[in-house]
C-alpha cells in the first residue's frame, strides 16, 4: 500500500511525516464532538475532495461500502468503543498535520452540512 507524505519545515530542517486517517479524524474532532458515523462520512468526503482537487489521496487508508455508508476499518476499530454516542472533542491537533492540510480539513468541515449523520 502506498504511503502519503507531506513535507514540513520544522526548526529549519525538512522532514517527512505520514498523514493517516486518524490524524485527519482527530483534526475534525478538534473542531467538534461528533458521532462515529458522521466522522466516517466527513473523513470520506475529505479523501474524495483531496483526490479531486489535488490529484492524490490525503491519507493511505481505504474505505469500504458498509450498510450505513463508507467506513474506514482502521477508523472504525479506533473509535468503535463510542458506539452511537458522540466521540469527545480532541484537545490537540496531531503534530504532523501541517498548515496546508489543517486549512484543507477546516474548509471541508466548514462546507459539510451540519445535519450530516
Amino acid at each position: 500500500m502506498a504511503k502519503i507524505y507531506n513535507i514540513a519545515d520544522f526548526k529549519g530542517e525538512l522532514s517527512m511525516k505520514e498523514i493517516s486517517v486518524l490524524d485527519v479524524a482527530k483534526t475534525f474532532l478538534s473542531f467538534q464532538s461528533m458521532t462515529h458515523k458522521k466522522l466516517q462520512k466527513i473523513c470520506y468526503y475529505a479523501q474524495a475532495w483531496h483526490l479531486a482537487l489535488e490529484g492524490g489521496p490525503l491519507f493511505h487508508e481505504r474505505f469500504e461500502a458498509w450498510i450505513h455508508g463508507p467506513v474506514c476499518p482502521e477508523l472504525y476499530d479506533y473509535y468503535k468503543i463510542y458506539g452511537w454516542t458522540n466521540i469527545p472533542m480532541e484537545k490537540e491537533i496531531p503534530k504532523n498535520i501541517i498548515k496546508e492540510i489543517y486549512n484543507f480539513v477546516k474548509e471541508i468541515f466548514r462546507v459539510t452540512p451540519k445535519s450530516l449523520n
